[in-house]
């Protein structure tokens, strides 16, 4: 079977993040940063002579700050007028830390913490929320030496399942060539979010260190009561078999 036009544009999409990330886009010339070499705690307390934000959103500048610093980064955020509004912050003797402090004060209701490796960043009445699908748990979730990008679809199908109400399609398959360059994943969770998931996931990539679930402000709750997740750019609830979704990036890589 073909793809469809929005299976080729997911594609295309991951592929180009793959093809960027692998650039190791250096920080930005005032950030002061490297790529890697850290802990992710001690990547936040590093001190930074001087940083300047200056984008078109919310979501934009936690991925710039995501990509000049080389943090692995899990974002579930709610488009709306306060989200979508430009930011612009400079900043002087500082962290990458009290950084993404001030961009998550600019916006009531957000914070962010570090769980493992992972940074969160999330409105909290959101991220506590049962309608919240990433709050759902799964018994396990194994994966033997699978591609990752193999054990991101089987996360996706059940992700749907749980949410549409019917069981997983057994005929279902990944829409394209599997995408290698991200890496392979061995994992063995039990009694684990969806989020725990995808932060391993994450963890575990080479190359697509930012996972994105986005919410809207303006769309009533699917028919199994949960919330519906929404395309980042436009705003336009995602359908089918793509409902939940979310979105993996490269750093230095924007969403669709």
């Amino acid at each position: 079977m073909r793809p469809d036009t929005r299976e080729w544009s997911v594609i295309l999409r991951r592929g180009i993040a793959i093809l960027a990330a692998w650039l190791c886009l250096t920080a930005a010339a005032t950030a002061q940063s490297t790529c890697g070499g850290k802990g992710t705690k001690a990547k936040l307390e590093a001190p930074v002579e001087v940083y300047e934000v200056s984008e078109g959103n919310f979501l934009d500048g936690l991925l710039k700050v995501a990509a000049d610093f080389k943090l692995p980064v899990g974002i579930e955020w709610i488009r709306g007028p306060a989200t979508l509004k430009p930011v612009r912050l400079t900043r002087r003797g500082t962290t990458p830390g009290e950084i993404l402090q001030l961009l998550v004060k600019g916006i009531p209701g957000y914070t962010f913490d570090v769980k493992g490796e992972t940074v969160h960043v999330y409105q909290g009445n959101l991220a506590a929320d049962q309608r919240n699908f990433l709050n759902l748990r799964l018994p396990d979730f194994t994966a033997r030496n699978q591609y990752i990008a193999t054990a991101e679809f089987a996360l996706q199908v059940r992700a749907h399942a749980a949410l549409s109400g019917k069981p997983p399609d057994p005929t279902a398959g990944y829409a394209g060539s599997v995408q290698t360059s991200d890496g392979t994943v061995t994992l063995k969770l039990q009694n684990v979010t969806y989020r725990d998931v995808l932060d391993e996931l994450t963890l575990d990539a080479a190359v697509l260190k930012v996972w994105v679930v986005t919410f809207s402000e303006t769309t009533g709750p699917l028919p199994s009561g949960f919330w519906p997740t929404v395309l980042p750019k436009t705003g336009e609830p995602l359908r089918g078999p793509y409902q939940p979704g979310w979105e993996r990036l490269g750093w230095g890589v924007k969403p669709y």
